[in-house]
């Protein structure tokens, strides 16, 4: 209910929002300032300059008001500190795994205090749930092929990663 969101969003909590749509974006701003509109938040956008990127950030993490930061995964580029956040919304999910996990790991980073959850916001027989499907079997993919043996560029062989493939996906089809 409305109460539930408002108590989440007023308490201790500081929230980011991923979406990977800007379009998105705009709409879940547009919803925050008709039904909360006494709740401030901030957007990081790639229209900004540096400079209104770096207030932004600076707000965010340092201003208990700003309750609320909405941006894209692939904004803000390598090293994005937002620590102060203990909340993490996903609201649509990328193919690629690790860009989920990128924007993720932005409230994971040296000098947070709290303990941060991640909320993925999914729907039975969408097109999300298809996605977090391909997410999963991509890191499956990934942690056959890559691992201790082979973590070095130097140790892998065509013939290791096909044959590790090949048995991924009979033990996918199996199952």
């Amino acid at each position: 209910t409305d109460i539930q969101i408002v108590a989440v969003i007023s308490d201790k909590n500081k929230i980011i929002l991923f979406s990977r749509s800007v379009l998105t974006l705009e709409k879940i701003m547009a919803f925050l300032n008709l039904i909360f509109p006494l709740i401030k938040y901030q957007e990081l956008s790639s229209k900004q300059n540096s400079n209104q990127r770096d207030e932004v950030i600076y707000n965010f993490n340092n201003l208990f008001e700003y309750k609320i930061l909405l941006l894209t995964p692939k904004i803000g580029g390598l090293g994005l500190n937002l620590t102060s956040a203990n909340i993490v919304i996903m609201f649509d999910h990328d193919f690629n795994p690790m860009n989920d996990l990128q924007a993720m790991d932005r409230a994971h980073r040296l000098g947070q205090k709290s303990t941060v959850n991640v909320f993925r916001l999914i729907t039975n027989n969408t097109l999300e749930e298809k996605i977090m499907g391909i997410q999963n079997f991509k890191k499956s993919i990934a942690n056959t092929v890559v691992n201790i043996e082979n973590s070095s560029i130097k140790n892998v062989q065509e013939s290791n990663i096909l044959q590790k493939l090949e048995v991924f996906v009979n033990e996918t089809v199996n199952d």
